[in-house]
């Protein structure tokens, strides 16, 4: 067996050897398919097929509080605590504090810049099974609410150095002293947005005591043994005691939860599933152009087939034969697309940059070495194996009857037919998802934000919260900052909010989200309706250019005066057919003396979290924070004007830490990333799926042309006219296109479903694109057949008949 398969090696290398054109051709396709797949492949593993970096990670869950219009609402710390005590399903929980808390200003290194921290329980690093250099938070540390932190290693890195006897030491975080205990591994660090982590114990007592407030996102191991759905009726069963315990707070709060590989990476599964699904289909197109070629070639070669069968060769060492001599184009194919995925997984991480989580982690190590072997081989296998079986079948009585050259017989002129249907049909599939990415993407464009993106400028603010309390900081930001920045070339107007729109990611509806009420109107205890709260300065609505729809803007004179502004969508909801205008909503309706706010205007609303999100009902009250977003409106884009701004602020409080300078465009821009992430890339992949099907059929029916030049030049010479000859040739294309499409349309019909989150507003089923897509494929195709058709009407009927 092993010498048979040393023959068929050397045998299968002095065969491509002799036939170099098709051995580059059938590599160079190969190659192609292999690559991106690989390419894509990286990035699968790395983000939804590699465990997270944690101890047992498959038993890590994250758990969430629910609310009727809140899906998954952060936890009340009480709740928390109750959680603990009365689970049984789990063998550890424990808690931080979320992303919007926590931002600070480091200094005493160097130029001070904002970091963001999170406020952990003690066991959270032991129920991830986080080793970090130095020590964790002790229980003794949380208990006596010791200023000691952890840092993440890109800050240590970023800011000391790398020196680890940093660890010991003391930083300056909003002024006041914290020492640094330990270090945690860029690998490990969890959650992932953390610089620094300190005791949850310094918590404010209110946060603490309450169940109002919603300030922690939990984790927890289950048991051994434990089912999810056992784990999760048990939470619900606890939920549903604490809502007759609590009914003020908790009555609609339920619980839910979602295993942490999930919460991690599961809102881009179906991006990453849809650009490897069209990458799969690219790989059959190669597979099948290949598949051509070995038919064509395998054609030639029947008579040395024929030959080795007469002098004894059985069937299956031919097949094997045939099959060495495809794998080993497979195997030189996947080599060389190993090379391209190299440089092609770059490209997709920086197309994907900020969006996907776990990009970090991309690489191209053994298991994707595995990966590119295995497909190669299989292609081989696939693309080699129908013309192994039809050389096989080579009689070498038929062969020697053969005046000359060799032919395609019913056989082979049959399984080309179905290899173009194949090509046809895979195309129309990776073409038609680009076409409704495409209309999705191109109607979200279209959506109206709300605000005037353009010439804006929006940059955080942080002011040590040490030194300022919030009238401080409004007086600070009104007095100083804005006047300065109001000086600067090209600058028309200056306000600030706590969040910029789209700033805030699509999950964190909780965020920055108020429950109210409506004076003259009763809700339900634990039902009240949630909208979200932006504290904003009078000219905010002018420089985002949110239109003013009825009564007033804010003004300096509303300070300290009970003065809202509310969206439309607000109004529509709760004062249908009527004038919100001097009617009143309850703000602080979970305390036992809610405030009544007047409302004295209506503004249009804003799409805050995307541009395919719906507008959130929305109050803007009249306050400044320590830290604030600082939005400002340029006469043009100003790009330039981000150092000057960065310098403005720092000449008002050298302490001020400033965030990177964005323009609104580019804000918004982001949030449709995920979006332009998987339409650049299947748009891509549809246009190589095209040019292959394109090749492809140009190629066979090229070899058909060749091979049929004397039946032609017969019908040339017997009178057919060459419109004739044109029509029969493109006819013969159009009995594999039709039936290619028809394939195709039920293919895509079949696939786009896992599309469907991606979609804005266009239907997996969108008739345009399924018609867009056929008629360019249809025009691909016929040009394809044309080019070859042309050459067969010049041919010379003398010089065939001559032959003859």
């Amino acid at each position: 067996m092993l010498n048979e398969a040393a023959h068929n090696l050397r045998w299968a290398l002095r065969s491509l050897k002799h036939s170099r054109g098709f051995a580059a051709a059938a590599i160079l396709t190969i190659a192609l398919g292999v690559g991106s797949n690989t390419a894509v492949f990286s990035v699968i593993q790395a983000v939804l097929l590699r465990p997270l970096p944690f101890r047992e990670p498959g038993r890590l869950v994250m758990l969430w509080e629910t609310h009727p219009e809140i899906r998954l609402l952060q936890v009340a710390a009480p709740d928390f605590e109750d959680w603990q005590r009365d689970s049984r399903s789990f063998d550890e929980m424990a808690a931080y504090t979320l992303q919007a808390m926590n931002k600070a200003a480091l200094t005493g290194c160097g130029e001070p810049v904002e970091v963001q921290g999170t406020m952990i329980s003690p066991n959270l690093l032991g129920t991830l099974g986080i080793q970090p250099i130095g020590r964790g938070i002790l229980p003794s540390e949380d208990k006596t609410r010791a200023h000691v932190t952890l840092i993440s290693e890109s800050l240590w890195r970023r800011k000391f150095g790398a020196d680890r006897s940093i660890v010991g030491k003391s930083i300056r975080l909003d002024g006041s002293e914290f020492t640094v205990v330990g270090i945690i591994p860029r690998r490990q660090a969890f959650p992932v947005w953390a610089d620094f982590w300190m005791p949850l114990s310094l918590l404010e007592p209110d946060l603490q005591t309450t169940r109002r407030f919603h300030p922690l996102e939990v984790i927890a191991r289950l048991r051994s043994g434990v089912s999810e759905e056992r784990a999760q009726a048990e939470m619900q069963a606890i939920a549903q005691r604490l809502a007759q315990a609590y009914p003020a707070t908790n009555r609609t709060v339920g619980a839910a939860m979602v295993p942490l590989a999930e919460q991690v990476s599961g809102s881009v599964r179906p991006a990453l599933l849809v650009v490897w699904t069209a990458v799969g289909l690219i790989l059959l197109i190669a597979c099948v152009n290949v598949s051509h070629l070995l038919l064509a070639r395998g054609a030639a070669m029947r008579r040395a087939a024929a030959i080795r069968a007469a002098l004894g060769a059985g069937r299956g060492q031919l097949i094997r034969l045939f099959l060495t001599e495809s794998l080993v184009v497979a195997i030189l194919g996947g080599a060389l697309g190993l090379v391209i995925a190299i440089y092609l997984t770059p490209v997709l991480t920086s197309l994907a940059a900020g969006e996907i989580p776990r990009l970090a982690e991309v690489s191209i190590d053994r298991g994707v070495f595995a990966f590119t072997f295995g497909i190669s081989a299989l292609c081989g296998i696939l693309f080699g194996l129908p013309a192994a079986i039809q050389g096989a079948r080579a009689d070498l009585n038929d062969v020697l009857k053969q005046t000359g050259g060799v032919s395609f017989g019913p056989r082979l002129v049959r399984a080309g037919a179905m290899l173009v249907v194949a090509e046809i049909a895979l195309s129309l599939a990776v073409l038609i998802g680009a076409g409704l990415l495409v209309k999705s993407f191109a109607t979200l464009l279209h959506v109206d934000p709300g605000f005037r993106p353009e010439n804006v400028l929006t940059v955080q603010v942080h002011l040590p919260v040490t030194n300022y309390d919030w009238a401080q900081s409004a007086k600070f930001f009104r007095d100083t900052l804005f006047p300065r920045i109001r000086q600067l070339p090209g600058v028309l107007q200056v306000a600030a909010s706590n969040t910029a729109p789209m700033m805030i990611d699509r999950t964190e509806h909780s965020r920055f989200a108020t429950r109210f009420g409506v004076v003259g109107r009763t809700f339900d205890l634990g039902r009240f309706p949630v909208a979200q709260i932006r504290w904003v300065s009078p000219d905010y609505f002018a420089v985002m250019g949110i239109p003013l729809k009825r009564g007033r803007v804010l003004t300096e004179s509303d300070h300290n005066r009970p003065v809202m502004i509310v969206s439309e969508s607000l109004a529509r909801r709760f004062f249908p057919g009527q004038d919100p205008v001097g009617r009143q909503i309850l703000m602080d309706v979970m305390t036992p003396k809610p405030n009544a706010v007047e409302i004295v205007g209506v503004v249009g609303d804003t799409r805050d979290f995307a541009l395919d999100l719906e507008a959130e009902p929305t109050v803007y009250s009249l306050s400044i924070s320590p830290t604030m977003n600082v939005m400002i409106r340029t006469a043009s884009t100003a790009g330039s004007l981000a150092r000057a701004i960065g310098r403005a602020a720092h000449l008002a409080n050298p302490e001020l830490v400033v965030d990177e300078v964005r323009s609104m465009d580019r804000v918004v821009e982001d949030s449709v990333a995920e979006r332009r992430f998987a339409l650049l890339l299947v748009g891509g992949f549809a246009l190589i799926a095209v040019a292959l099907a394109g090749i492809g059929i140009y190629g066979v029916l090229s070899y058909s042309v060749a091979t049929r030049t004397r039946e032609l030049g017969l019908r040339i010479a017997l009178g057919a006219g060459r419109r004739d000859v044109l029509r029969l040739l493109l006819k013969q294309s159009l009995l594999s296109l039709v039936p290619g499409l028809a394939a195709g349309c039920g293919l895509a019909f079949a696939l786009t479903r896992i599309m469907a989150s991606l979609l804005y507003q266009v239907a997996p089923t969108d008739p345009s694109s399924y018609a867009g897509a056929a008629v360019f494929l249809s025009t691909v195709t016929l040009l394809a057949a044309y080019l070859p058709a042309r050459r067969a009407i010049a041919i010379d009927p003398m010089q065939c008949l001559r032959e003859q």
